[in-house]
């Protein structure tokens, strides 16, 4: 890791061959970084936002640094790569209705905390991020917290993301799906949670366009 107490390989995951060059590439978490977060409050020992590395099989070589920072501005704590996952397809989709045949991967932040706008948060909701092994950025459909996909916890202190997998073809369209874990939900399906309970909850999400298919 670059600093003490990143937590540089918390996650580790396959991602399959994104650039040509024989070999697979691979992807590392470190989700409590904080050099240079941008956060008045965010200095050690504080847990900064955290990053993932994407970094080429053969040699090694860092192919990208992300962070939730370089899109949405990020929040301090979020545990940007506390869990990774690879070996899937979900986008870009083609002309066909298929995914790009390159392989695709996604970055959790368990902690990550959802702004609704008009004042609204859902602090330690979670978040997980999926990106193009393409262009290594993010695909557009998962993006938006307010456009209806799932990629986003339902609650505050849901930890969306605290575990993640990609998978084969769950809903038969011909692409990759994945499956979400967040281990604090409490308030799904209108279960009763005495005594503050966490049943927990896993989300299978349609890799096409981000809707969830089952809980």
């Amino acid at each position: 890791g670059a600093l003490n107490k990143d937590r540089f390989g918390r996650s580790v995951a396959v991602i399959g061959n994104i650039d040509g060059i024989p070999g697979a590439e691979f992807i590392i978490g470190a989700p409590e970084f904080n050099q240079d977060c941008g956060f008045p409050d965010c200095v050690p020992p504080s847990k900064g936002p955290g990053y993932a590395r994407v970094s080429r099989g053969a040699t090694s070589e860092q192919l990208a640094h992300l962070s939730g920072q370089q899109y949405d501005g990020g929040t301090v704590g979020e545990a940007f790569g506390w869990s990774v996952a690879g070996m899937v397809d979900v986008g870009p989709i083609d002309q066909f209705g298929s995914a790009d045949g390159v392989p695709d991967f996604l970055v959790g932040a368990h902690r990550y905390k959802s702004d609704l706008g008009g004042g609204e948060t859902r602090d330690a909701a979670g978040r997980v991020w999926a990106y193009s092994g393409a262009t290594l950025q993010p695909l557009p459909a998962f993006a938006d917290v307010l456009n209806g996909t799932k990629l986003f916890g339902e609650n505050g202190g849901d930890q969306f993301g605290w575990s993640l997998c990609g998978t084969g073809d769950l809903s038969g369209d011909n692409n990759d799906d994945l499956v979400v874990g967040a281990w604090r939900a409490s308030h799904r399906m209108g279960l009763s949670c005495p005594g503050g309970q966490l049943n927990g909850a896993v989300y299978a999400v349609r890799g096409s366009d981000g809707a969830v298919l089952n809980t």
